[in-house]
């Protein structure tokens, strides 16, 4: 977003920044963690970049947070990162892969119902941007997750 409001020069500093932190967080990391550190300090640093954009953003008042929808899908997130981790910790098998993703979802959803997260102005956001042809998904969506 930063690109087209003509402010190359807060992106060269944001990737500057993050390629420091992405170093600084694997030399850290990986004698400890291994390969798993380095795939730790690239979550950090998408998480660091991510908060700079955003600060950088909200300073030149171009974007705003909805801080209670942000709470509501942080809740659901971590509802569903603890349902899967119990599943897996006792019928854990590679070929239930695709069990767990269906289900992550399942319950993400669920708990995004049941939190209310998502409004109907949502549902049209996503229908104009998937356009006519992938209409029927953000129709889908919205009777799955808008409460009646």
């Amino acid at each position: 977003m930063l690109v087209p409001l003509s402010e190359t020069r807060m992106v060269m500093w944001i990737t500057v920044a993050s390629v420091l932190m992405a170093v600084a967080s694997a030399y850290l990391l990986l004698p400890f963690f291994g390969i798993t550190g380095a795939s730790i300090a690239r979550g950090l640093v998408m998480v660091a970049s991510l908060a700079l954009t955003i600060i950088a953003l909200r300073r030149m008042k171009a974007v705003s947070i909805d801080v209670t929808t942000l709470w509501k899908s942080l809740v659901a997130g971590g509802v569903m990162a603890g349902v899967l981790v119990l599943v897996q910790t006792f019928f854990y098998s590679n070929i239930l892969l695709p069990a767990y993703m269906v289900l992550g979802g399942i319950i993400y959803l669920t708990a995004l119902r049941l939190l209310k997260a998502v409004r109907e102005h949502d549902i049209e956001l996503i229908h104009k941007y998937l356009g006519t042809r992938l209409g029927f998904v953000s129709k889908i969506l919205g009777a799955i997750l808008i409460a009646k």
